[in-house]
């Protein structure tokens, strides 16, 4: 199978940051897609009485998402042999560290077994492709950056769910691409990711504690979703880091942020992460190198600066700030 062969494509978690972008550029490169959500879709899968057929029910101006929970192996069996794709993009997870931590069997329901489960269902689809999101949680963060070649070394449930996922994917038999990031930031429907809380909060004079020891990847997510695109169709093989090109700590990334925002900076303080008493353990010295990626891509990976100008842009286009 070649590049020009990928014509349809699923997006599981297209309504989350990178979902959504990934689902918008596929669609404007004329690829036939389908994306899912779990519990914010803009659009519903209704069962059709008497029938199996899925039926999408589209809502405004957001795109056609059908519910696939990664809880539910009939749902994710039944979505992705209705749409038999040509490629799967897993971007949807159970995303919140601490609250992995707090429930790690939910954790590796949907973590692990989830992936088990849209790998299964994939078999059955001939020559589907997997492109599989994790993170750079699978390492401790005493000796980054690390490369593809470093041994995963996880400190927190949801690291150690993460590794255990790509290992399913690697295992799989099926073409795969396995993507490591860093920090994803950028426009989110759910206004979840660090930047859009940051940003929330100073807009409303609040005050922000951020830690000054965290240092990774910061990863613009258009960014993130047209490299990922790349790699797919290029038909790239294995395991990539792909991040952001400068690695800083998360408290320099809220001040550029700020900055760049025209939002007061007095605001952001700094915060050891230990005094922030999370409950899943952080890496500190990590961050991704991001040497193969560049060597395979076209596609530019850009620093977070450069992604917070970017973010800026598009927000002012949609007239959603000033």
């Amino acid at each position: 199978m070649s590049s020009t062969d990928i014509k349809r494509a699923l997006v599981i978690g297209a309504s989350g940051q990178l979902g959504a972008v990934l689902l918008e550029r596929l669609e404007n490169s004329g690829v036939t897609t389908r994306g899912t959500f779990c519990h914010n879709g803009s659009a519903v899968q209704k069962q059709k009485p008497s029938s199996s057929t899925l039926e999408l029910v589209k809502s405004g101006q957001q795109p056609l998402l059908v519910q696939l929970d990664l809880l539910d192996r009939g749902q994710i069996s039944d979505v992705i042999e209705d749409f038999s794709p040509d490629c799967i993009y897993v971007a949807g997870a159970y995303t919140d560290v601490d609250g992995c931590e707090l429930e790690p069997e939910r954790s590796n329901a949907i973590n692990v077994q989830g992936v088990r489960d849209v790998v299964a269902a994939a078999r059955e689809i001939s020559s589907c492709r997997l492109v599989y999101f994790s993170s750079d949680f699978v390492f401790d963060g005493l000796r980054g950056p690390y490369d593809e070649k470093a041994k995963p070394s996880p400190a927190s449930v949801y690291g150690k769910h993460k590794v255990e996922a790509e290992r399913v994917v690697a295992s799989s038999g099926l073409s795969n691409v396995i993507i490591r990031t860093s920090t994803v930031f950028g426009r989110d429907p759910q206004s979840k990711n660090f930047i859009a809380r940051l940003l929330a909060s100073l807009q409303k004079g609040e005050s922000v504690v951020v830690p000054d020891d965290q240092i990774a990847n910061p990863t613009y997510n258009e960014t993130l979703a047209d490299a990922a695109i790349e790699l797919c169709n290029s038909y790239n093989q294995g395991l990539f880091n792909v991040a952001g090109a400068t690695r800083v700590s998360r408290y320099q990334l809220a001040l550029d942020a700020a900055a760049i925002f025209a939002l007061p900076t007095k605001l952001i303080s700094a915060s050891s992460t230990l005094a922030l008493k999370q409950a899943a353990k952080r890496p500190l010295m990590g961050g991704l190198v991001i040497n193969r990626a560049k060597s395979a891509l076209k596609t530019e990976l850009i620093g977070h600066v450069a992604g917070l100008q970017k973010l800026k842009a598009v927000l002012a286009q949609e007239s959603l700030v000033v």
